[in-house]
């Protein structure tokens, strides 16, 4: 029916379209971390393991896991945010 060659500068010619209607109408995507600025005292250590420590945030409760390599957020058994209970 069709011509290997014929099937192949089509498909190449689709994608090359799919790229450039993505580049003009696609959203802007910023990869880079935000950070911000916060109080010292924002954060309270709540159990220690030498490097390793879990802590919470004053204002919203939300615990992290901290250590050499990065800070993760807990979560709980349904996915979100695990709370600090305390204070």
């Amino acid at each position: 029916m069709f011509d290997s060659k014929i099937l192949t500068i089509i498909l190449v010619f689709l994608v090359a379209v799919l790229f450039i209607v993505s580049i003009i109408f696609g959203e802007d995507v910023n990869l880079e971390t935000k950070t911000e600025e916060y109080p010292e005292d924002r954060f309270v250590k709540i159990l220690d393991y030498g490097d390793n420590f879990v802590m919470y945030d004053k204002e919203t409760k939300v615990q992290y896991f901290a250590s050499t390599t990065g800070i993760t957020v807990l979560l709980n058994q349904d996915g979100k945010p695990l709370l600090y209970e305390g204070e």
